[in-house]
C-alpha cells in the first residue's frame, strides 16, 4: 500500500488522533509509516466531510507539496468542481490550474537548464516530473498519455547512458504497462534481471502479469518469491501470503 492510497482507505484502519501515536502505532507494526506522515501533516479534515475550507487552502499554499498530497487535493478538487456554489467550483477549477502550472514551471525550468548544459539529474527530474503530472491529469486520457509519452521519451534517454534506480525502473515499467505494453516490459524486466534473485523485480514481473491478466503466472511468480520470504518487507510478505499463503 503506498500512502496515497493510505489516505483515499484512511476509514478503514485504526486511526491515530496525534503525530505521536500515530508513530507508536507505526513501531508496534499496526500502521504503515504513511500514517504518521499523514498526522504529522495534519492533512486529515482534507478528506472529511464537511470540507474545511481553511485547511484546503493552507495545504494548497505550500509549493513543495508531495505527489501523494498533491493527487489528495486533486481528488476533492475535481468533486469541488461540480459544487452547486459557483464560487466554491471558481476555487476548485483555479486550484487545479495553479497546481498543474507549477508542474508546468518546474519542467520548463529543467528543459531550459538541460538546453544550457548536458545534465543527467535535468533529465532525470523532467522524467519524474512529465510521469507525475501524467498522474495528475489521469481523468484526462488524452493530455495523461502526452505526458506519460514525454516522460518515457527522458527515462529511456536516462537508460542509454547510466543505470536507472529501482524507482526510475518501476516507474519505466508503469508506463510500458499504461500503453498496454505488457511483453516490452516483461523484456525490460528480464534483461534487468537475468540471474531472477532480485526480489523488487521479481515483484513487479507480477505487477505487469497481474496488469495483463495473467493471473496464473502472477501466482508462479509468488511462488518463485517464497524462495526469498526471509528478503521481503512487511509489504512484500503481505502480498506474498495472499497469493500462495504463510
Amino acid at each position: 500500500m503506498n500512502g496515497y492510497e493510505y489516505i483515499r482507505n484512511a476509514y478503514a484502519f485504526y486511526m491515530p488522533r496525534t503525530p505521536s501515536a500515530a508513530a507508536r502505532a507505526v513501531e508496534k507494526g499496526l500502521l504503515p509509516v504513511e500514517a504518521f506522515i499523514y498526522a504529522a501533516n495534519n492533512i486529515s479534515p482534507l478528506a472529511e466531510e464537511p470540507i474545511n475550507y481553511d485547511e484546503l487552502e493552507r495545504v494548497l499554499a505550500r509549493e513543495d507539496l508531495d505527489l501523494n498530497t498533491t493527487l489528495l487535493l486533486l481528488d476533492i478538487l475535481e468533486k469541488l468542481i461540480n459544487h452547486k456554489d459557483p464560487e466554491i467550483a471558481l476555487f476548485a477549477a483555479e486550484s487545479i490550474n495553479t497546481i498543474e502550472n507549477r508542474y508546468n514551471k518546474k519542467i520548463e525550468e529543467h528543459k531550459e537548464l538541460l538546453q544550457q548544459i548536458e545534465d543527467q539529474e535535468a533529465t532525470r527530474e523532467l522524467a519524474k516530473l512529465y510521469y507525475e503530472i501524467a498522474l495528475i491529469n489521469s481523468k484526462r486520457q488524452t493530455i495523461k498519455e502526452f505526458y506519460l509519452r514525454e516522460a518515457f521519451t527522458y527515462f529511456r534517454e536516462l537508460d542509454k547512458s547510466e543505470k536507472l534506480s529501482l524507482e526510475e525502473m518501476t516507474i519505466l515499467v508503469r508506463i510500458f504497462i499504461d500503453f498496454g505494453f505488457y511483453s516490452r516490459a516483461l523484456r525490460y524486466i528480464h534483461n534487468a534481471n537475468p540471474e531472477r534473485n532480485d526480489t523488487d523485480l521479481l515483484l513487479l514481473e507480477a505487477e505487469v502479469e497481474f496488469a495483463s491478466g495473467n493471473i496464473y503466472r502472477t501466482f508462479e511468480l509468488f511462488v518463485e518469491l517464497r524462495q526469498f520470504r526471509d528478503k521481503l518487507d512487511e509489504e512484500s510478505l503481505k502480498k506474498l501470503n495472499f497469493w500462495i499463503g504463510r
